[in-house]
């Protein structure tokens, strides 16, 4: 009697702890994006999600030139139909995916190793510098990441169970997966391997799962028509990148400086490692518990982050840090299951270490705020009656593929915007009197221009972005 007490006192304490530590890393994953929605303006893509929720549902289907998948679209459509449209609003609901992601994080880490694991892993993915930034911004990456989770904890639970509930939840969120993001495609790709390797095996529990599979593999299937549009129209995603070489490679916005050559060997070693657990799995005829996660979170990862980067160096490059957001919970789960591994101290530095290095991350990217301060410049120019700004900032002009709104418009600027493009080539020809927006970035190509003719202008800073009256007389 005396040793249960004990054992549920101490229970008690653990799950107290684990609480304490959920409320901490939630708090600060709520804490960082409610910031960042308050204090950072809508930016070009979020612009495109708007653009194409205030058209009607055929129009925003045959649109191209916001390449979101349409789910995300549809629930921004709503929230505008009834009149909220406001950057908190449309931010919002990517909050509230991110933490509905934590309990199928949790959920899948317990199913594939253990409740310690799981534990690590939902504290680290909470504060992940990933989940936290795209957790407020009104893009569909952290809706993704929900589904993804959700329909990879019951793909793992309907290999093992014959119940039709989970064939049920199965299907519902895999179809939604692509539908919220065509990354989608490249989670089910991973199901769709490990079942086949399941199979091959003689390993797969419950086969009468497999028609379930295949109907939502055939509806999928007939989906697929929304992304190879598409590609076939030309995605324009980080067209700005260079491709991959073999030598020489900035991986994106994350990964600078790293080496394609290394991402090579990792690939290799990563097929090695799958092909020593099928060789071994071939002489026992079986799979344990904890190989089964691993094959399944390597093929999650293989197809979720070399997919990504074989597209990119064949066909256009595509591989931002946003572009990896729905692999951060197989990574994260690995990397838990081996720390709970270690010894119990060093366990807990490790994790404590990892922990404190994503709130720093979070701070520093909360602090530095790369577009805000729109609000007090168009009411700036309001005031002074403008009728006419040029833009040079090209995330808030109009030459791309023309939405119906543009970041002054959004902040309800009264003139007329005009795009301005900076001539690099000879005979330049003079800019027109008037105000020029011009972001951080391009000041100094914009500053260079303007003292080549000897200009007279006069800077106006406003937070990220600078205002320039030019006038061609003193």
């Amino acid at each position: 009697m005396i040793i249960l007490l004990f054992k549920n006192v101490l229970r008690n304490i653990f799950f107290c702890k684990n609480l304490f530590f959920y409320s901490i890393s939630i708090s600060a994953l709520i804490f960082f994006s409610l910031y960042k929605m308050i204090h950072r303006s809508l930016w070009l893509d979020e612009l495109y999600m708007l653009a194409v929720a205030k058209m009607d549902f055929i129009s925003s289907i045959q649109q191209t030139f916001d390449y979101s998948a349409p789910l995300y679209q549809i629930l921004l459509k709503l929230l505008v139909k009834i009149g909220f449209d406001s950057e908190i609003v449309l931010r919002f609901p990517s909050l509230v995916f991110s933490l509905l992601s934590l309990i199928y994080v949790y959920l899948l880490a317990k199913l594939i190793f253990n409740q310690k694991t799981a534990v690590v892993t939902t504290l680290l993915t909470s504060v992940h510098p990933f989940v936290v930034y795209y957790s407020s911004e009104s893009r569909p990456y952290t809706l993704l990441l929900l589904l993804s989770c959700a329909s990879c904890y019951y793909y793992l639970k309907c290999i093992d169970l014959k119940t039709h509930k989970n064939y049920l939840l199965y299907a519902t969120f895999t179809i939604l997966m692509p539908l919220g993001h065509y990354y989608g495609y490249l989670v089910f790709a991973a199901q769709l391997c490990h079942l086949i390797i399941f199979y091959l095996i003689k390993s797969l529990n419950n086969k009468e799962f497999i028609p379930s599979f295949l109907i939502t593999f055939l509806i999928l299937l007939i989906l697929s028509i929304f992304p190879i549009r598409y590609v076939l129209e030309g995605l324009p995603a980080a067209s700005w990148m260079q491709p991959p070489t073999l030598y020489s490679w900035e991986l994106g916005d994350f990964f600078r400086s790293s080496r394609f050559l290394v991402l090579c060997a990792i690939f290799i070693a990563l097929v090695c490692s799958l092909i020593n657990i099928v060789n071994r799995v071939m002489y026992r005829k079986n799979l344990s518990k904890e190989a089964c996660g691993f094959l399944f979170l390597f093929l999650w990862i293989v197809f979720g982050v070399y997919s990504i980067l074989l597209y990119s160096a064949v066909i256009k490059p595509l591989y931002t840090e946003r572009h990896f957001v729905f692999i951060i919970p197989a990574c994260i789960i690995l990397l838990s299951y081996f720390i709970t591994r270690l010894y119990p101290v060093v366990s807990l530095s490790i994790i404590i270490s990892i922990f404190a290095l994503f709130l720093l991350i979070d701070w520093q990217r909360c602090l530095f705020i790369p577009r805000k301060g729109f609000p007090e410049l168009v009411s700036f120019l309001n005031e002074l009656e403008v009728s006419k700004c040029f833009i040079i900032d090209k995330p808030y002009g109009s030459f791309y593929k023309s939405p119906n709104i543009t970041g002054l418009q959004y902040y309800s600027f009264d003139g007329k915007i005009e795009p301005f493009t900076i001539p690099n080539h000879s005979p330049l020809r003079t800019a027109p009197d008037g105000f020029y927006l011009v972001y951080e970035a391009k000041q100094n190509d914009f500053l260079h221009y303007l003292n080549s003719y000897k200009t007279h202008f006069v800077q106006m800073p406003f937070e990220t972005s600078i205002l320039f009256y030019v006038t061609s007389g003193p």
